[in-house]
């Protein structure tokens, strides 16, 4: 079982100590709760289980979750909330991979709604406002990578990319493209609440600010740059939900393993989720999934279906950078040639 730590803030030292092993014990059936409960219109929790047979019917019965759709493992292996929430496909069948030899189509890397496309400036920063990603905005590449990374500035010019999973979804994430790891990291914070904790003397109880967010409330995330055959460098960043989540990896994703596009990456427990991915500049890479009929936004992709291409070549980048010293250094040396032959033609009349 997971236990959730939570780190309070108060405004007042009157208060009685918070139930945090009520926490520890029901945390479970109250978030299974929270997904399941306002979809059949329930109003209180009748038994403090994650899983029993009355959840499994009501997602059943709604054909968001896919249950119907024969997509997943036999429900008997549920059996709690997590199990259910991390279930596995029945066959990669289910989920056919797009173009699997062809390295320039990314797919889906879950079951999820593209967010869009924004462009990274030289800086390593992200054009214009920032991108909102679960309860932040992020505008530095450097910070969303997370401190330690050897790749914080490997993006600079490039493109990020990323898709929302909603709880209907299937939570395990895949490679959206093939290649080799280069660095695996998982980027840990503290405020698992997503916001402040403060004691309310009027309703006797712990009531959540979810609308004012401390500097540390910035969700879990994990971190997986590969490096493609063709196209660079891609980081990968599946991120957790802001109040409770964890995000883990299959045990063999470590630096130096070589993937195929489809392979499991990792899964979400608890809540999610969010999946960012990061292009180099010259990669040019474009969305190609496609848009609603109203024009609004992004249609839902499964995972494995085609999201985007890469047309470019990934080094334009400190190709551009290293064309400029050329270019000045040409300069340079035509110049002192230049100069040199005004000295000896000078010289000559002298």
């Amino acid at each position: 079982m997971i236990y959730t730590i939570i780190y309070l803030r108060t405004i007042t030292a009157e208060r009685p100590l918070p139930p945090i092993i009520w926490v520890f014990r029901r945390t479970h059936a109250y978030f299974t709760y929270l997904i399941l409960g306002h979809i059949s219109g329930l109003e209180e929790i009748v038994e403090w289980a994650s899983w029993n047979d009355s959840y499994y019917q009501t997602a059943y019965n709604n054909p968001d979750f896919g249950l119907q759709n024969g997509w997943y493992e036999d429900p008997s292996n549920w059996h709690s909330f997590n199990d259910f929430f991390s279930r596995y496909l029945v066959s990669p069948s289910v989920r056919p991979i797009a173009s699997p030899e062809d390295d320039a189509v990314v797919v889906a890397p879950a079951d999820s709604v593209p967010q869009g496309v924004w462009q990274i400036d030289g800086d390593s920063r992200v054009v214009g406002d920032g991108v909102k990603i679960k309860s932040l905005t992020f505008d530095s590449i450097p910070s969303l990578l997370g401190a330690g990374s050897n790749y914080s500035d490997a993006f600079a010019g490039g493109v990020l990319t990323h898709t929302f999973l909603n709880v209907q979804d299937y939570h395990r994430f895949h490679f959206p493209v093939g290649g080799t790891i280069r660095e695996v990291r998982s980027i840990y914070q503290d405020d698992a609440v997503g916001g402040i904790t403060y004691w309310d003397a009027e309703a006797n109880r712990y009531m959540l600010n979810a609308e004012d967010y401390g500097w540390q409330a910035v969700e879990t995330r994990g971190c997986v740059i590969i490096e493609t055959a063709d196209y660079g460098l891609v980081a990968l960043l599946p991120v957790g939900m802001s109040q409770v989540s964890s995000v883990l990896f299959e045990d063999q994703i470590k630096p130096g393993t070589v993937v195929k596009k489809g392979d499991m990456l990792g899964y979400f427990l608890f809540g999610g989720s969010d999946y960012v991915m990061i292009f180099q500049n010259g990669a040019s890479f474009e969305m190609t999934a496609a848009q609603n009929s109203n024009g609004e936004g992004y249609a839902h992709r499964l995972m494995g279906e085609p999201y985007g291409v890469m047309t470019g070549n990934p080094t334009a980048y400190a190709d551009s950078q290293t064309t400029a010293v050329w270019g000045i250094a040409i300069a340079v040396i035509f110049m002192v040639v230049l100069i040199g032959a005004v000295a000896v033609g000078r010289s000559k009349a002298v």
